[in-house]
């Protein structure tokens, strides 16, 4: 009985610990460029008819946001954005309300909203790229 009770926190922590990346944050945001060189992703310079329903958080630098119909778009920001990989909440920037454009529009999280961070670019990727992209990093 002791000894079930000792090996339940010792499995509790290597289970958490396999579920962390096994790259750093520079190295995952390298990964992410490969990604879309290898995959030759086309950048888009706006989403017309934009119509924001989700996100998932990658990095500082990179996130994948939903918009209706399912379409998902890797974004790429410029510079680094405080808090992006932590907040489970974004505000997005719009200078046209049903347009998201590159350069022009930014991000920000509701930690630390008066930090807007620009868009770099936007890639838009499919369901099965999108999962590849979120896999990188993460042990098999």
């Amino acid at each position: 009985m002791k000894f079930s009770m000792m090996i339940l926190p010792v499995l509790l922590i290597i289970t958490g610990c396999t579920a962390i990346s096994t790259l750093s944050t520079a190295d995952k945001n390298l990964a992410y460029k490969d990604y879309i060189t290898t995959n030759n992703l086309a950048s888009k310079n706006k989403i017309v008819t934009f119509n924001f329903t989700g996100w998932q958080s990658l990095t500082t630098d990179y996130l994948i946001i939903s918009s209706f119909a399912n379409k998902k778009y890797l974004l790429e920001i410029n510079g680094y954005c405080n808090d992006l990989n932590y907040d489970h909440t974004i505000y997005i920037h719009q200078s046209t309300s049903t347009i998201l454009s590159a350069r022009f529009d930014s991000i920000s999280t509701a930690s630390n909203p008066q930090l807007k961070c620009f868009i770099k670019t936007i890639y838009p990727i499919n369901k099965a790229q999108a999962k590849e992209i979120v896999a990188i990093g993460k042990p098999l």
